[in-house]
């Protein structure tokens, strides 16, 4: 059976003037999940997740982890691991 979970956000400005928190300002998140746990629990384990998305693609498009040219399974291993090597020292330099 789902779960869900709403988390309810406010936006917080960091500039040099004072402004009301208005009700306009909150930001709502919903999760659907089959965990039960309560919904803080949800959002810090789910949110965690959000950018995998983003790494999966800058590896497609920068490294082109998703072509190997071999039927070999040993050489994928070795092609894959070598893709992620050096997208790990490409993160570490762009740090």
């Amino acid at each position: 059976m789902p779960h869900f979970a709403v988390i309810r956000k406010i936006q917080h400005y960091d500039q040099d003037q004072s402004h009301l928190e208005l009700d306009l300002l909150w930001q709502y998140e919903a999760v659907v999940t089959t965990e039960v746990w309560e919904a803080l629990a949800v959002w810090r384990f789910y949110n965690q997740r959000s950018c995998m998305e983003n790494y999966i693609k800058e590896g497609k498009n920068y490294f082109s982890i998703h072509r190997i040219p071999t039927p070999s399974f040993a050489a994928k291993e070795i092609d894959l691991l070598l893709k992620m090597f050096d997208y790990n020292r490409f993160e570490r330099l762009t740090l």
